[in-house]
């Protein structure tokens, strides 16, 4: 119980009602939300999930990190604030069918593709990516032979290509 609830505590939630999605702004606050990889931004372990500074936010990659662990730990997700971070995967979402890992910016390729995948299949909702994208991002990165390969300096990975694509049913694309 008390790893469950550390888990938690590493959740940006800025509005758990998923209130405040409406604001398309590119300095929305939904836009932060997800699972904060740790306190190297001054966001305390034991106490508030409100945003300690402009910089703390919510991470892809620590998001599935972080859901994957609680289901591993045997939670039902019941915690999780679900709306904004559908919505804020949405966001960092590419037209070229990649993702961020945060909404601040920062490198987009296939391992984030892969996180939002498996976030989606871990929380049951597939609202927050635009699944004909990241089979088309996929595709793109691909090599005459079947290799994927990094785009624009970014890393590439057949698992996470293969898993992102699977993961709706998709093996044969």
């Amino acid at each position: 119980a008390e790893s469950v609830g550390f888990g938690y505590r590493r959740q940006a939630v800025l509005r758990a009602d998923g209130g405040g999605v409406d604001d398309a702004s590119p300095s929305a606050p939904w836009r932060r939300q997800g699972f904060r990889g740790g306190t190297s931004l001054g966001a305390p372990f034991a106490g508030s999930a409100a945003p300690c500074n402009d910089y703390d936010e919510g991470h892809l990659a620590m998001t599935y990190t972080a859901l994957a662990t609680l289901v591993t730990l045997g939670d039902d997700l019941g915690r999780v604030a679900r709306a904004p971070t559908v919505r804020a995967l949405a966001a960092l979402q590419r037209p070229d069918g990649s993702f961020a890992g945060s909404a601040e910016g920062c490198e987009c390729d296939m391992r984030f593709v892969y996180c939002a995948c498996a976030v989606s299949a871990l929380l049951g909702d597939w609202r927050g990516v635009d699944e004909a994208g990241v089979r088309r991002y996929v595709a793109a990165s691909t090599s005459y032979d079947g290799v994927l390969l990094p785009r624009g300096g970014g890393n590439a990975s057949l698992i996470h290509g293969v898993a992102c694509v699977s993961s709706r049913g998709g093996e044969r694309e």
